[in-house]
């Protein structure tokens, strides 16, 4: 004949409730034989572990989006300053080939006078250009642009 423990079966369904319900509304997993806030305290430990890590590339990865983002904004100046020298250049190329074309027409010297400013200025222009020749953009060089 098998004798039944009842008060050991209820108090075993008890605890097999009491499990359940943690791991199904809680998601605690409670392993036998462990006690409960040795489980949740790897958790939060396993929480803020992972949270900090995320920290840490999200740190890393903002650190390396601003110091692109200023070079590119330094590129950016030095493009404008180019652009800028560019165009008093080519007034000055303009202003010049006006002069020259009065002068071939007419014959007067007196056009010869804005060609040899412009060609003053022209030299000047291209003066620091001469100088510092450009450096490459090396993130444009490793776009493809």
């Amino acid at each position: 004949m098998v004798v039944l423990d009842v008060e050991k079966i209820l108090s075993d369904e008890k605890i097999g409730r009491k499990r359940r319900w943690r791991r199904h509304f809680l998601s605690i997993k409670v392993p036998k034989g462990e006690p409960d806030e040795v489980v949740v305290g790897n958790k939060i430990a396993s929480g803020f572990g992972l949270g900090l890590a995320v920290l840490l590339v999200s740190a890393r990865c903002l650190m390396t989006g601003t110091t692109k983002v200023s070079s590119s904004a330094e590129w950016v100046r030095h493009t404008h300053e180019v652009l800028t020298g560019l165009e008093g250049l080519l007034s000055g190329i303009k202003d010049a080939e006006t002069g020259q074309r009065g002068y071939v027409i007419t014959g007067e010297s007196r056009y010869l006078e804005p060609y040899n400013t412009a060609r003053d200025l022209v030299d000047q222009k291209l003066n620091p250009c001469e100088a510092s020749p450009p450096t490459p953009n090396p993130a444009a060089a490793s776009s493809g642009s």
